[in-house]
């Protein structure tokens, strides 16, 4: 065979084998390059999502930060109404006037619905935005879950007038929480949280809040009240709430060994949890 032929075939030979050699790297490389570009998507979207995550975590922190303070304060409220009650002797003060009688009994009807009302502003978030964020805002979702089941359970006080004392289900605490919000979420006022005022619940309360605390009202008159299962353990509750909602130490004093010592209420029930 001519020398030429031969290395014409050995040329030809190589050419097929170079470029069989060529597409085979080819497609590797492209086969890693497609390989490292979906674990660089990948990547970029778990980046994406952890951000988006960590920015949804300080909304919804940001999000209960603006009902901490009027939450603090209504629960505050009311625990105090409630030991005054059970331990103050507010009841013993009846019967010095119709004005007066009123003004307990509608007063704590009253601290009872402000409760109500920035609850059910939170409502809707308890089980969304407060799912997400830190431990102790969890504990906060727990004990108003445990203080809207102590007002619900039939398992605690003697009968009053439309079941056991106090009980108040939970599409009334709804309904009341809601008729105290109608006026502001009508008006709504931006970056302020208000429900109606002591004035305007008494204009309204024959009206719309008396078929709703009308029987807790008449219960507040039965003996025996300041013997009540529920409002000691409701006053434990928001005595807990208070102490953790209170995070600027507005309202709860401790001493140097950590333990609470005001307001008075509050110490009482923590030195028997």
């Amino acid at each position: 065979m001519a020398p030429s032929i031969v290395v014409a075939m050995i040329t030809g030979v190589t050419g097929v084998v170079v470029a069989s050699v060529t597409a085979a790297f080819t497609a590797v490389q492209n086969r890693r390059t497609r390989v490292a570009q979906q674990e660089l998507e990948e990547q970029k979207a778990q980046i994406r999502r952890l951000e988006l995550a960590e920015r949804q975590r300080h909304d919804d922190e940001r999000t209960f930060d603006r009902y901490r303070e009027p939450l603090l304060l209504v629960a505050n409220d009311l625990g105090g109404r409630i030991d005054s009650i059970r331990t103050g002797g507010l009841l013993g003060l009846m019967g010095m006037s119709d004005r007066r009688d009123a003004l307990i009994l509608r007063g704590t009807a009253f601290r009872v619905a402000q409760y109500f009302a920035i609850v059910e502003l939170l409502y809707p978030k308890l089980g969304s935005t407060l799912a997400r964020v830190d431990a102790e805002t969890q504990e906060v979702a727990g004990i108003l879950g445990r203080i809207g089941r102590t007002f619900a359970t039939d398992s605690l006080d003697q009968s009053g007038s439309d079941g056991p004392c106090f009980m108040l289900w939970r599409e009334e605490q709804r309904a009341i929480g809601g008729l105290m919000l109608a006026q502001m979420l009508s008006q709504p006022t931006e970056g302020q949280l208000s429900c109606l005022g002591y004035a305007s619940f008494l204009d309204r309360y024959d009206r719309d809040f008396e078929p709703w605390l009308g029987a807790f009202v008449e219960d507040l008159q039965l003996p025996g009240v300041v013997s009540s299962a529920r409002f000691a353990a409701l006053q434990k509750l928001l005595a807990s709430l208070v102490v953790r909602l209170d995070t600027k130490r507005a309202f709860v004093e401790f001493d140097g060994a950590g333990r609470v010592v005001g307001p008075s209420w509050i110490a009482r029930e923590s030195s028997t949890s």
